[in-house]
């Protein structure tokens, strides 16, 4: 997988939120990371993606699962959706409600949330 670009290199940010976009991707399919080009000097994110993840099912709404994971609102920047994507994939998060998840969803669509 790449990160292509036209002009201006994209920000750390957005560099950050693509590998960690990728190692959720990677991990639900099974695949290994062997490489990641350039280098990160902080290598992927490593929080405690399930304990975020169990905490955000008790939230009310996704403004409250987007505080949790430290996202602010408004539309989700490469790094926001990497992490409610990473959020997402966690056991714990099976068990929020329907309508949670369909906020979620929403939000990494870039829908508006029902």
């Amino acid at each position: 997988m790449a990160l292509l670009f036209q002009g201006q290199p994209p920000t750390e940010e957005t560099i950050a939120g693509c590998r960690l976009q990728i190692a959720v991707a990677a991990a639900v399919a099974r695949l290994p990371l062997v490489e990641l080009m350039p280098d990160s000097p902080d290598g992927l994110p490593v929080d405690d993606w399930a304990g975020l993840a169990a905490r955000a099912v008790q939230g009310a709404n996704l403004a409250e699962v987007l505080t949790g994971l430290g996202v602010t609102a408004g539309p989700p920047s490469e790094l926001a959706r990497g992490r409610v994507l990473a959020m997402r994939h966690q056991p714990a998060w099976a068990t929020a409600p329907p309508h949670l998840r369909r906020q979620v969803d929403s939000y990494l669509l870039g829908m508006a949330p029902d």
